[in-house]
């Protein structure tokens, strides 16, 4: 529970909108006010966390001038309340209400520390917005990522063509190598061949045989 107060109030501290803390000491009530624009969706936060002694936290959010209570909690330990903003001015107020037994028997005076925020919320139109947003860009990433993976698909097909028409290159000029290796080894059997029969004539002709 104490881990959840923690987190609860680093986040009002680093939210949006109006954040709040204070001690409440025991039998003591305060108010603050806050000015919203009417029409709009306002979220409330509150937070008590522990502090000295047993202490229970009262709130009543007011609407002004009438003081007309728009929301109540007791025993206030960590609350969200979201509302539409009618009035103009509104009073939070924070108190406690705890019988006065209770304190006697502490010899520190008890007190509570209290945090709490008002923001604007997130309204369901606005939650459809962001939800379409989202698959809208989830849309779009997978798009890309197509995008990207044909482009790279296409350069490997350029590429394995581009290696392809060299190898047939290369073997087109082996063959016309080998073409021309087997024509000169033609022609210098040929030639060996009429070089031996010509000497062989003239060493016939030397003996008289021929």
């Amino acid at each position: 529970m104490r881990l959840l107060l923690c987190l609860t109030f680093i986040f009002l501290c680093y939210s949006s909108g109006n954040s709040y803390q204070f001690v409440l000491d025991s039998h003591s009530t305060k108010c603050y006010r806050e000015i919203f624009a009417r029409n709009t969706i306002v979220q409330l936060e509150l937070i008590a966390a522990h502090g000295y002694g047993e202490m229970k936290v009262d709130f009543t959010l007011y609407a002004l001038p009438q003081n007309t209570v728009l929301y109540s909690c007791e025993n206030l330990e960590s609350v969200k309340h979201t509302f539409s903003a009618t009035a103009v001015e509104y009073n939070l107020c924070f108190s406690d209400n705890s019988p006065i037994h209770m304190h006697l028997k502490h010899s520190v005076k008890p007190s509570r520390k209290i945090s709490f925020s008002a923001s604007p919320a997130i309204t369901e139109d606005r939650h459809r917005d962001l939800a379409k947003q989202s698959q809208f860009d989830d849309v779009a990433s997978v798009i890309e990522g197509l995008e990207s993976r044909i482009v790279t698909i296409v350069h490997e097909v350029d590429d394995a063509k581009s290696r392809e028409q060299e190898l047939a290159m290369d073997a087109e000029r082996t063959g016309r190598h080998l073409i021309i290796f087997g024509l000169l080894a033609s022609f210098l059997v040929i030639a060996s061949g009429l070089y031996n029969a010509h000497f062989l004539f003239q060493l016939l002709r030397q003996r008289k045989i021929v």
